[in-house]
């Protein structure tokens, strides 16, 4: 229900298609899924709190447990649905420089010129 309508096949928009004609519960819970979705990929946070009234208003509690824990940090969920900068480095230097603390304790020595890792002489 997540993915981009546009990426399925034939087969699966019937599917899709068929589900959602069946049941009303499936075709709220499709349309809520992709309006999310819809602010994740292009990131429009200036919908959040529509979308956020919608699943209010709606018959799921599911939904309304996620809009309660969206409330508790709303600053920075908008934030990452506006905003093209992404953690994904930071993060990425932070398990790096963790490594090689664990590294570092455990009795080996890191050369960053050479790339490499050798067993320190004594573990004293």
């Amino acid at each position: 229900m997540s993915r981009d309508p546009d990426e399925l096949d034939d087969t699966q928009r019937e599917e899709l298609a068929a589900i959602r004609q069946a049941s009303a519960t499936a075709e709220s819970t499709y349309q809520l899924v992709q309006d999310f979705m819809q602010m994740v990929r292009h990131r429009k946070g200036e919908r959040l709190d529509g979308w956020l009234k919608q699943v209010t208003l709606s018959q799921f509690p599911e939904f309304r447990r996620l809009v309660h824990s969206l409330n508790r940090d709303k600053a920075a969920v908008v934030a990452g649905l506006t905003l093209p900068w992404s953690q994904g480095q930071g993060e990425g230097q932070i398990t790096k420089l963790k490594l090689i603390k664990r590294i570092v304790s455990c009795g080996f020595s890191f050369s960053v010129g050479k790339a490499s890792l050798k067993r320190t002489q004594s573990l004293k």
